[in-house]
């Protein structure tokens, strides 16, 4: 999704993910990718490193945060959620307490 409006002000584009090696997306994701540097897209791109073991109440907690407040300063038309389901169950982010999911 990053990359299809990486260089546009049109879309705001957030992601919440783990960034470590051997976890998608492998060739992106990191917290320095804001936007393609001289375009209209740069500052519209944020990334959200998440560590291994994050709790539910912690990562609702950071999410509502974030979300209101990108919400807040960029007003959008609407906010759509592209939802990966690609952790294991019990998995909280991956390696955590297994009290997820």
């Amino acid at each position: 999704v990053q990359s299809a409006y990486y260089s546009t002000d049109r879309v705001f584009t957030a992601s919440f993910h783990r960034f470590a090696p051997g976890f998608f997306p492998a060739l992106s994701g990191s917290i320095r990718e804001k936007g393609g540097s001289g375009t209209t897209g740069l500052g519209y791109n944020l990334n959200v490193p998440l560590p291994a073991g994050i709790g539910d109440v912690a990562f609702i907690r950071m999410f509502r945060r974030l979300l209101f407040g990108l919400v807040k300063s960029y007003d959008p038309h609407a906010v759509v959620l592209c939802l990966g389901a690609d952790g294991l169950k019990g998995d909280e982010l991956i390696f955590g307490s297994g009290r997820g999911c």
